[in-house]
């Protein structure tokens, strides 16, 4: 929250520095994290199959380019729009030479003969730029502004390395080492002290405040497909996932077909899905464990229909003289034949 609010844009040109970061971040940098973790010929723990094999896709890193690929500028106009929208930058937030440094300063040095070259154009209200305009800016502003590395220029860089869990085991290890790290944070005695030095002074905000975006998929003029289309190829190519006609991705009217299907499905049927079995666990947290006690349940939300009844015992087969069923399991802790273990 507080990155957030220091780093919060004032014009529409921080927005499309943003968007660019928002880029890195998720389509270069936490795949370049990805790969450092697990390299192209990491190995599984047997020492013979390849952790990128079977299930797992190899990754590929596409560096920004919004003058060759069109996913790429159609993400840089469609994100930073969002930004300005949610930010509530005025329409007419000045022209391409604006700063897009966050201390307040208007960064002119006086030397800028061409600074207002475009202050009275229409191209000053963000809402109407185009996609080639946003481009045109970004490719102006990154003269300036960012290296050659694609790093911003006189930022701090994150040294926190972002880790991937390989695996189930992995996944709650990290979930333990972060709850961890928030009890102790959360116990620190300068906690609060530290926090509240770190945020701003509220005068700067004066009437300001962030506004959430309510998705709204047949809302074409609010940049809600174009970012979730442009975001999805981009995660596509990521990964070389191609459609039945070879294409990587899927275009904005079939991307608005597959989003219209999981929308309502977290609305209805995932929601009642959700409650039902909060009910059911309420009665296990309450102290119940007799299997009568809980019902199993089926759902038609198209016919309104929605049954319920006492869940009857799982099948079971006999396997050496015992009784076995689904949830049953046997662990073997060595190297054996399977005609040792149906023996023994």
């Amino acid at each position: 929250m507080i990155h957030n609010i220091q780093n919060r844009p004032i014009n529409f040109n921080q927005c499309i520095i943003l968007a660019y970061q928002l880029f890195n971040e998720y389509f270069v940098d936490n795949i370049n994290a990805l790969l450092k973790q697990h390299p192209k010929d990491k190995l599984e723990k047997d020492g013979t199959t390849l952790f990128w094999s079977g299930h797992r896709k190899l990754p590929s890193i596409y560096k920004f380019n919004p003058m060759k690929f069109k996913e790429h500028s159609d993400f840089l106009h469609s994100a930073s729009k969002l930004y300005a929208s949610s930010f509530n930058i005025p329409i007419d937030s000045g022209g391409i030479h604006e700063p897009i440094n966050h201390d307040g300063n208007d960064g002119n040095d006086g030397n800028d003969d061409d600074d207002n070259d475009d202050d009275n154009d229409n191209g000053n209200q963000w809402y109407n730029l185009t996609t080639s305009e946003v481009v045109e800016r970004f490719l102006i502003i990154k003269k300036k502004y960012i290296n050659d590395d694609g790093n911003m220029k006189s930022t701090t860089t994150n040294t926190t390395a972002t880790i991937f869990a390989a695996n189930e085991e992995e996944r709650k290890e990290q979930e333990r080492i972060d709850k961890l790290k928030m009890i102790e944070m959360l116990n620190s005695s300068s906690l609060w002290n530290d926090l509240s030095s770190k945020l701003p002074d509220p005068s700067i905000f004066q009437n300001w405040i962030t506004t959430p975006e309510n998705f709204e998929k047949d809302d074409d003029s609010n940049y809600h497909m174009d970012f979730i289309t442009a975001s999805s190829n981009l995660r596509c190519a990521n990964y070389d996932i191609r459609g039945v006609d070879h294409r990587v991705g899927a275009d904005r009217m079939r991307t608005k077909q597959i989003a219209g299907r999981i929308i309502p499905a977290i609305a209805t049927t995932t929601a009642m899905t959700t409650g039902i079995v909060i009910l059911e666990l309420f009665k296990y947290l309450n102290g119940h464990r007799d299997v009568n006690k809980f019902l199993k349940w089926n759902l038609n939300l198209g016919i309104n229909m929605f049954n319920s009844w006492s869940p009857v015992p799982c099948t079971t087969n006999t396997f050496n003289y015992k009784k076995l069923s689904k949830w049953d399991s046997i662990s073997i802790s060595d190297h054996y034949t399977l005609q040792y273990v149906i023996i023994r």
